[in-house]
């Protein structure tokens, strides 16, 4: 029709944005793999038991959200919501831990 922008299609990803995507996803997943184990989710694959770490949760956490902040406007919509999902996960189990956790002032 008169006065419409024409639609371009956009080309395929080539495989080395697919390469690189998966590798971006695994090491997100990676990240909040050792997030959840720090939460207690997963035995320790050393010692085989179940530990609970939250300052090194929190640590996996905080670079989870600066590799969301560096890569802001370069994910694909897909590794937006991973990532916005993994966190939103963690953080609340960081919480329902901390409430777990028994007053230091008794």
């Amino acid at each position: 029709m008169a006065g419409e922008t024409p639609r371009v299609a956009s080309a395929p990803p080539s495989r080395e944005q697919q390469a690189a995507s998966a590798q971006f996803v695994n090491l997100v997943r990676n990240l909040a793999a050792t997030a959840a184990a720090n939460l207690g989710e997963m035995p320790n694959p050393f010692t085989g038991q179940v530990e609970v770490d939250l300052d090194g949760a929190r640590q996996v956490i905080d670079l989870l959200q600066a590799l969301q902040v560096k890569t802001r406007g370069n994910l694909t919509t897909d590794e937006s919501r991973l990532l916005e999902s993994l966190l939103y996960d963690l953080k609340i189990a960081v919480v329902n831990h901390q409430k777990q956790k028994p007053s230091k002032t008794s």
